[in-house]
């Protein structure tokens, strides 16, 4: 939390707030991880990573279709880095092997709410 108060620099803040996402996901502690990302996603709507962890951020509390929109988003992206080439590939990989894994109903797919 120390870095965020010590820069002003919007992308540094983006990925200081990814980086804790991604720590509190790894915990189990969503609904905080959800927090972050979405800061992060604010700050930086390009940055591929934060749509990846979202979505399994989003998964993870079932919260179904919001995971799917993140998914989405997530596989469109150029991600420029090795995780979020990784969590794609995880992703496929899932769904082709378990394809309900992820069941959705079309018309009930929103944008998920900041």
């Amino acid at each position: 939390m120390q870095g965020l108060k010590s820069t002003n620099d919007s992308d540094i803040q983006a990925s200081l707030y990814k980086n804790l996402g991604w720590a509190r996901l790894e915990q189990g502690h969503y609904p905080e991880a959800e927090d972050y990302l979405l800061k992060a996603e604010l700050l930086d709507p390009s940055r591929t990573e934060t749509y990846c962890l979202l979505a399994q951020v989003e998964t993870a509390q079932k919260k179904l279709n919001d995971a799917v929109v993140y998914w989405k988003i997530c596989l469109k992206m150029n991600s420029t880095s090795p995780e979020g080439e990784k969590w794609k590939e995880e992703f496929l990989s899932e769904i082709l092997h378990q394809p309900s894994a992820l069941q959705f109903h079309p018309a009930e797919e929103k944008i998920p709410q900041k």
